[in-house]
């Protein structure tokens, strides 16, 4: 959110203000798409095992393990 703030100098005085459209450094989209993602999937993960398992618990399993593999997040031996 910091890269919304910008300064700037009017009549020798700083000033700050808001960029409503900064320029992507490096991977911010992905990175923001992957947090998404992560908080969905964690979402219906938690809901299914509040509801004690439902007919989509073999899925959300298969999701979650397709997930940690794209993101690189477990080990290739574990997938």
């Amino acid at each position: 959110m910091k890269r919304h703030l910008v300064q700037t100098v009017e009549n020798g005085e700083r000033v700050l203000g808001l960029d409503i459209h900064p320029v992507e450094r490096g991977a911010e989209v992905a990175d923001t798409v992957n947090i998404a993602c992560n908080a969905v999937l964690g979402v219906c993960v938690a809901v299914n095992q509040i509801l004690g398992g439902t007919a989509a618990n073999e899925l959300l399993n298969k999701l979650f393990a397709e997930y940690e593999a794209l993101n690189g997040t477990t080990k290739a031996e574990d997938s």
